[in-house]
């Protein structure tokens, strides 16, 4: 987990640094730097934070995410590590600073150059200590030291996950919220950046644009707009620390406000993944089909199906899902996608899948004992028979969707494993100068499917 943070993000942190030492080196023989230099120095030049010179705060701006993060481990070890870096940057950027004759004024004021990341610290900790003499908390200064603030300020504004699994992000929240606890102020909201959903199935917004406009079918642009008011609101949440409980409750309206801006499009996009799954050959050789549905009714039921299909499957669609992360026209991405995917074939595995339910069948050690006893569950119209049928149905759809839906062209043929996928879509979720860091098996390079 170390070298895979160190190989991503540490990468990440450097080149940040890097960039800092390298403008410091072009102003080392001015004597003064212009308005408009010391506003990009302290990050308030309006280009925004993410185009400040100050490492700090680029390390600070950078954007993580673990597609399956299970129960949280990356996402605990990439606070620390990444809390770690702009604390050292601060200092360091601090220092180097101040070292310059251009800076020499600054000294002679007695008040130094420093991180606009170490003031924002300073703040935090003033507002959490004047809440807690408010309210007559016992808070000490080494209960709020800066790497407490800045693992608060990393949990709300760098790190995303993913997981289809309801518990494991609960589980995932939990491990955060202990792991950053600090005393006297609430636990920060995360909803925002931790998601339920299946990471391998989503649309991406264009692209079924293009879909619908290829039927005859409207769309409106102004529903783009809906993104950038969305994308508005969650910058705000990020940029929250959420010191107290009014700061808390604000995190949580104003990312009920973007969910709801975001939900017309997120129903569109749900209903044409869910096409996909039960049209096999949607959009080129279905919408006939679709047409030919002229009945009220069956076309409510259709509907009725992929709403239910999509709440089953928990499609996730990234490009919108995170509107500060991706532009409405799905450029954009992740600084690092980051974890361990799992190792699973998608094909269902019939051992494991009785080991469960029904250990006699699983444990034939011939194919032909395990296929008759499974024949034998069928003549008695078993429950267990049933289940079994509606697991292989689902499986088949599952890899069907995967192999056709043009989301995988290069490692979604043949008998997949899941991580093969996930390598794929972090691909496609990272910016084009950002890294994708997952611990894969050895197959991902040597496998005949996936070696070219």
């Amino acid at each position: 987990m170390r070298l895979i943070l160190r190989e991503s993000v540490g990468r990440l942190a450097d080149e940040r640094v890097e960039r800092f030492e390298a403008q410091l080196a072009k102003w080392k023989g001015r004597h003064a730097l212009t308005t408009a230099q010391w506003e990009l120095l302290d990050g308030s030049d309006g280009a925004g934070q993410r185009d400040s010179l100050d490492p700090a705060t680029q390390i600070l701006e950078l954007t993580v995410c673990d597609p399956a993060m299970g129960s949280g481990h990356f996402l605990v070890s990439l606070v620390d590590h990444l809390a770690d870096r702009v604390l050292e940057a601060a200092a360091a950027a601090s220092l180097a600073v101040n070292a310059q004759p251009w800076a020499a004024h600054l000294a002679e004021r007695d008040n130094p150059w420093q991180s606009p990341v170490t003031a924002r610290i300073a703040h935090i900790r003033r507002s959490i200590k004047q809440t807690a003499k408010a309210r007559g908390w016992a808070v000490t200064d080494a209960q709020l030291d800066d790497r407490h603030i800045v693992r608060r300020m990393v949990l709300k504004k760098s790190l995303f996950g993913v997981d289809k699994n309801p518990m494991a992000v609960e589980l995932a929240k939990t491990a955060l919220w202990l792991h950053t606890f600090t005393v006297g102020a609430p636990l920060s909201f995360l909803d925002h950046h931790l998601k339920r959903g299946d990471s391998l199935h989503g649309e991406r917004l264009g692209a079924v644009q293009r879909g619908l406009q290829a039927l005859g079918m409207l769309f409106q642009q102004g529903e783009l707009q809906r993104l950038d008011v969305a994308a508005r609101g969650l910058t705000q949440v990020a940029d929250l620390t959420d010191i107290d409980i009014a700061e808390a409750n604000l995190s949580k309206q104003l990312a009920a406000e973007a969910a709801t801006q975001v939900a017309p499009l997120h129903a569109l996009l749900d209903f044409w993944r869910a096409l996909r799954w039960l049209l096999p050959g949607w959009p080129v050789d279905a919408a006939k089909r679709l047409a030919k549905l002229g009945d009220e009714t069956m076309r409510s039921a259709l509907l009725a199906r992929c709403r239910a299909l999509a709440a089953e499957e928990s499609f996730f669609h990234w490009w919108t899902a995170f509107p500060t992360v991706f532009k409405a026209d799905g450029s954009g991405g992740f600084d690092a996608v980051v974890g361990n995917p799992p190792w699973d074939r998608i094909k269902l595995q019939q051992v494991e899948w009785f080991a469960e339910r029904e250990p006699t069948i699983a444990a034939q050690p011939r194919a032909a004992d395990r296929k008759r006893l499974i024949a034998e569950l069928e003549k008695k119209k078993a429950p267990l028979w049933a289940d079994y049928a509606q697991a292989m149905e689902r499986a088949e759809a599952n890899a069907r969707v995967l192999a056709k839906a043009g989301d995988y062209p290069l490692l979604g043929g043949g008998d997949v494993n899941l991580y093969s996928l996930f390598v794929e879509r972090a691909q496609a979720l990272v910016r084009p100068d950002g890294i994708v860091a997952l611990l894969t098996p050895s197959g991902i390079a040597a496998d005949k499917g996936a070696a070219e």
